[in-house]
């Protein structure tokens, strides 16, 4: 892990170098800290432990005199997540929602083990990505945020990931890859190069990841900005990313195939400012404004990272969402603020499960009202508030469905420097 960092740092600061005599000032690398999060049940969830952060430089313009300002944008980021990886048949993939109870059983019992066991993990992980934009074509639009219309980019996005145990093992629980004789545990104990984990293939192994992928983007941005989070009119993108086994993804331990996928998405929103009154030194005092969007996402290939994954491992998805905005007045300075948020949110699923030895067709939809409460304070402390009632999940996931309607909830305070 410690050679990959170096190299990321050789090649960002070379970068940097390349550059510097267009610029007579130091070149050093901007610094962010966008998120700082407790991890579920370790510190009663709010012990500082998730958070992520990133050096970038994105004022480098290519060619001096061009109508349109070319970029280049590079960054390092690391950062920790929590994932729970379940539902799954581990070493064929086969989803436990296309399947009975009874033939869950006999599996595990012709196994000797839970082959479904829920694999609850701490994940550790850093990333380089570097991309060349493109602006096209002046913004018609009155008052735009953006000079141009359109933007096209091109990419490269490197990530390392270390999966290791869960934080926090409360009553009950077990550890998810070693036990307590320091063996490994279910289907680590089984699982070899020439029968991997299929399921998720980011677990095989010391389940240390290196993942590269391309990708190509257009972007679409005929709106204006009324005030910071509150914008009027369209914003849309198209994104295709490309990640061959070939391309840098054999690299992992034990020589598996950390990534051999591709995907198409889609984005569209639109967002209409129903109110806008100001203070008299110019302060918002109160906005709202009403939001609709839509998703379109597909991904295929024989191994799909587990961030690639859209929800219920279908290959495809078409979300439909609809929210009311409604911005409080800043107070004390103009970066503090707060919003509330009010949401319908639909998602439909279909298509084949991905990572798995056969295709399994399948549909589901889930469908929640959401609400937001959302406090900034200078800019660089955001406190949210999320409550959900999902009073629907399923058509053939039977088993999933079972747990629905339900509430659900939670809270997060990030930190947010720029240097």
């Amino acid at each position: 892990m410690r050679k990959i960092f170096i190299v990321l740092c050789f090649l960002i600061l070379s970068l940097s170098l390349l550059c510097a005599e267009d610029y007579e000032e130091p070149i050093t690398l901007r610094t962010e800290i966008n998120g700082v999060s407790g991890y579920p049940d370790f510190g009663f969830g709010l012990f500082p432990v998730a958070t992520s952060f990133q050096y970038f430089r994105s004022d480098l313009n290519i060619f001096d005199g061009a109508q349109f300002d070319s970029k280049i944008y590079f960054y390092l980021t690391y950062g920790f997540s929590s994932v729970n990886d379940s539902g799954r048949e581990w070493d064929t993939g086969r989803p436990s929602w296309n399947m009975t109870k009874w033939e869950q059983n006999n599996i595990n019992e012709e196994a000797g083990y839970n082959k479904f066991a829920t694999g609850r993990a701490f994940r550790q992980y850093g990333a380089f990505e570097i991309w060349f934009g493109q602006p096209f074509f002046e913004n018609p639009v009155e008052g735009a945020d953006r000079k141009n219309l359109f933007e096209f980019r091109v990419g490269l996005n490197v990530r390392y990931t270390a999966t290791t145990e869960s934080l926090s093992l409360g009553a009950g629980e077990n550890p998810t890859f070693v036990g307590i004789d320091g063996n490994p545990t279910g289907i680590f104990a089984h699982s070899t190069p020439d029968n991997p984990i299929i399921a998720y293939p980011w677990l095989n192994g010391d389940r240390r990841v290196l993942s590269t992928y391309l990708y190509a983007s257009l972007y679409f941005y005929p709106y204006r900005k009324v005030r910071e989070s509150v914008q009027d009119g369209v914003y849309g993108y198209l994104t295709f990313e490309y990640s061959p086994a070939w391309f840098f993804n054999k690299f992992s331990p034990s020589g598996y195939v950390a990534s051999d996928y591709y995907r198409f998405y889609a984005y569209l929103e639109e967002k209409l400012v129903l109110m806008e009154e100001k203070q008299d030194n110019g302060w918002n005092w109160l906005s709202i404004y009403f939001g609709h969007s839509n998703t379109f996402n597909h991904v295929g290939g024989d191994v799909v990272p587990y961030y690639k994954i859209p929800s219920n491992y279908l290959a495809n998805q078409i979300s439909d969402r609809f929210w009311l905005h409604f911005m409080g007045p800043n107070f004390i300075t103009s970066d503090c603020f707060s919003y509330v948020e009010l949401s319908l949110n639909n998602n439909l699923y279909f298509g084949g499960t991905v990572n798995s030895t056969e295709p399994y067709e399948g549909i589901s939809y889930s469908g929640s009202l959401d609400l937001k409460l959302h406090l900034r304070l200078f800019g660089f402390i955001r406190f949210e508030y999320s409550c959900s009632y999902a009073f629907a999940r399923g058509i053939n996931a039977s088993d999933d469905s079972a747990a629905y309607p339900r509430w659900s909830q939670g809270a997060t305070l990030n930190f947010y420097v720029s240097i």
